[in-house]
């Protein structure tokens, strides 16, 4: 089997792609903006539906009430609070009845979860501590949501769904752990907010702030309910979907932060991680009657270039035995455009040979195109000081025809 150790391809989208986050950001990326939003009875109010699929009717109510009700939705957040973050004290009461996916909590963007469903939003977030406040222990995490959307999260250990949330005490946490989102200053509003995805429920919540009955001075306005729009699945492109770019003529729409324009597709990314497999299964090297080759991990994938639509790529397989294991084996794979080194390379060779490209045929053999030892030694010079790859000078004894070489 092999230990698949680097995936280097020569001509991708950019550096990193699939590398674990790098530090924390300086202030977190916001969500798309709401279906609706705006001031009922004193309390700022906001609804935003992902629109994949299902139906969500949200309905404000007397001050800082609110109801919603949901079936088969795709993902969803509303609530009632402010217009602007404070460190407030945050009274809510009611209830959510949902048997899958949903969280009710204080959201800024990051969020105080009080209640969960099947899923704790810091399943998947890396861990921060804990913090103790109104009466629970909190599980502290950051949470990468895609696109550039990460989220502070404090998810209550003993769930509710009334009670008093202080939320100076998450925010002091947050940045006694450098954590560097300041709900404070990034945030644009602060609500009590039930979220669901995948899931059918209702829920009924009324907000208020400790010491005070409204949640702002503006005018009061009547009971108004927001239906969305029924949405089918097959509509937009859902999560890692495609939605847009270069020849591309599929869906134009696609759930918020979840999809993306690409140069090209990323699928081709399944078929690199499994080249060396794929390569080592066809060699003569191999006892494939006895034996196949599998790729179970890779440490790395680098990404140097942007693709180019219609381009021709060759991939480069090297594999070495382990000493520890006859088993294994390590090394590496690379995906270069048909045009680039490997073309360079063939016109240094001509160049200081004094060759036509003509002569370049795949079996032609360098020691017959007069590559002697001593013009090898030039010829790799050259190779790495102006392409800059690694080389030996026994290259054109190792690989003595072009197409070995390639």
């Amino acid at each position: 089997m092999f230990s698949f150790t680097t995936a280097f391809v020569a001509a991708a989208v950019a550096a990193g792609v699939l590398a674990s986050p790098a530090g924390e950001p300086a202030a977190l990326a916001k969500r798309n903006s709401p279906n609706s939003s705006g001031t009922n009875n004193g309390y700022f109010y906001q609804f935003w539906d992902d629109g994949s699929s299902g139906t969500t009717t949200y309905t404000n109510g007397a001050a800082g009430a609110y109801s919603v009700n949901w079936s088969n939705v795709g993902d969803f957040t509303a609530g009632k609070g402010w217009s602007q973050a404070q460190p407030r004290t945050i009274n809510f009461s009611g209830s959510v009845n949902c048997g899958g996916n949903f969280y009710l909590a204080v959201y800024t963007w990051s969020g105080q979860g009080e209640n969960y469903g099947n899923y704790n939003p810091c399943s998947d977030g890396t861990s921060k501590g804990s913090l103790y406040s109104d009466g629970s222990e909190y599980q502290v995490c950051l949470v990468d949501r895609g696109n550039n959307y990460l989220q502070n999260w404090s998810v209550r250990q003993n769930k509710r769904s009334s009670g008093t949330v202080t939320t100076a005490n998450h925010y002091n946490y947050y940045q006694s752990q450098g954590m560097t989102h300041n709900p404070l200053s990034s945030a644009a509003y602060q609500i009590v907010s039930t979220e669901a995805f995948g899931s059918s429920g209702s829920a009924s919540i009324t907000v208020s702030e400790a010491g005070s009955g409204t949640g702002s001075s503006s005018p009061s306005n009547p009971s108004t309910s927001i239906p969305s729009s029924t949405h089918t699945s097959g509509n937009c492109s859902q999560l890692y979907g495609q939605c847009g770019g270069s020849g591309w003529t599929g869906a134009s729409c696609c759930a918020s932060g979840s999809c993306g324009v690409w140069t090209v597709p990323p699928y081709f990314i399944n078929s690199v991680v499994h080249l060396a497999g794929f390569i080592m299964n066809c060699s003569d090297a191999m006892d494939t009657k006895n034996n196949y080759c599998v790729t179970p991990r890779w440490e790395s994938m680098k990404f140097a270039r942007p693709l180019v639509a219609g381009a021709k790529y060759r991939s480069y397989v090297k594999m070495v035995l382990t000493a520890e294991d006859p088993t294994v084996y390590f090394g590496g794979v690379y995906i270069m455009q048909d045009d680039s080194i490997m073309g360079k390379a063939i016109t240094l060779i001509t160049d200081e040979a004094g060759l036509e490209l003509s002569d370049m045929s795949d079996d032609a053999r360098f020691a017959n195109l007069g590559v002697n030892s001593l013009m090898s030694l030039v010829i790799t010079e050259k190779l790495r000081l102006e392409l800059d790859v690694k080389v030996s000078d026994s290259l054109f004894l190792d690989y003595e025809t072009i197409s070995d070489l390639q």
